[in-house]
């Protein structure tokens, strides 16, 4: 025998009820089939998917959707069932109202996170299926699609999956919270987790024990976003540097930044005193920037690959000059 417990997720607003959910979820394994299953090591995974539906609606809807959930419980041997209810507030629903704003369903969440069948309205993989294909891998890059998908890559190898899960995906609590759900699978007699049709009782999702550490909570580096471009503009020097891959000191305007110089040609001159210059001298380059966000923080790397013209700092306007005076 395998004990199932339902989960019921019912989302009101405005004070009506608009969308109820329920999926049936089950630990298998010889502790549960015999009842031997500690309820104090299960009870904490259940809720950790109330969380994790909370977390998950947060990352997609963003906060101003932040969702309250409560559960409510019945242990009983053989049988547990937990009802959430996720509840917006009447204030939320009037802003969402008003500011003709629009939420993902609770069904696309959960379909989101592949506690649901089939991938309807949610196009690409779920993120059960993207942390199974990954096998603990960390992703190389995460690049946005035309048509509004993501494409994780690693290495030679890549998935397209959807917005919504890669929001997920990159969200360190609902990593979190989906590891708790899991948990229990770290235990000896319980080998696997499953989502269930209500009715019929089919297996539509399953996490096996051997599978479970690739489901842990990632470090706040697995994922690192990143974009690279190129400008021109006007730089002023403020302090050289010529040993070779070191950095120079420029400012722009108000900004001041180090960047190393790749224009061979331009160090060639300076090298051979074919070109001088002095502190305040002006520059106009061809920048090339890279920006990525690690945990939150915004690094930024610099380069200049073309010094396209030096502007020496005592030039003068070249006016025109009529002497009229008396020879």
């Amino acid at each position: 025998m395998i004990t199932c417990w339902s989960v019921n997720i019912a989302v009101c607003q405005m004070g009506v009820s608009l969308l109820k959910e329920k999926i049936c979820i089950a630990y298998t394994g010889d502790k549960v089939d015999d009842g031997s299953m500690d309820i104090n090591a299960l009870a904490p995974a259940l809720l950790a998917l109330s969380d994790l539906i909370s977390e998950a609606n947060i990352a997609i809807n963003g906060k101003e959707s932040q969702v309250n959930v409560y559960v409510k419980s019945d242990f009983q041997k053989g049988s547990f069932e937990i009802s959430l209810e996720i509840i917006k507030t009447f204030t939320e629903q009037m802003g969402i109202f008003l500011n003709g704003l629009s939420t993902v369903s609770v069904k696309d969440i959960m379909l989101y996170i592949g506690f649901a069948g089939s991938i309807s309205t949610v196009t690409g993989a779920n993120l059960v299926d993207l942390i199974r294909w990954l096998k603990g891998r960390k992703p190389t890059t995460a690049t946005k699609l035309d048509n509004g998908n993501v494409r994780m890559q690693v290495d030679k190898e890549y998935k397209e999956i959807s917005v919504g899960t890669y929001n997920l995906f990159k969200s360190l609590k609902v990593r979190e919270k989906l590891e708790g759900v899991l948990s229990p699978l770290k235990r000896e007699g319980v080998d696997g987790f499953e989502v269930r049709d209500r009715e019929s009782r089919a297996t539509q999702m399953r996490v096996d024990k051997s599978e479970v550490a690739y489901f842990y909570k990632p470090e706040n580096d697995l994922l690192k976003e990143e974009h690279e471009y190129e400008r021109i503009a006007f730089v002023q020097i403020l302090y050289p540097n010529f040993e070779d891959g070191l950095k120079w000191h420029f400012s722009e305007g108000e900004t001041k930044f180090h960047a190393v110089i790749r224009d061979n040609i331009f160090l060639s001159k300076v090298n051979s005193r074919r070109l001088s210059f002095a502190k305040g001298d002006i520059l106009k380059v061809k920048i090339h920037t890279k920006q990525t966000i690690i945990s939150g923080t915004i690094k930024e790397k610099c380069e200049i690959i073309e010094v396209m013209d030096v502007i020496k700092q005592d030039e003068q306007l070249d006016l025109p000059f009529k002497d009229e005076s008396t020879q």
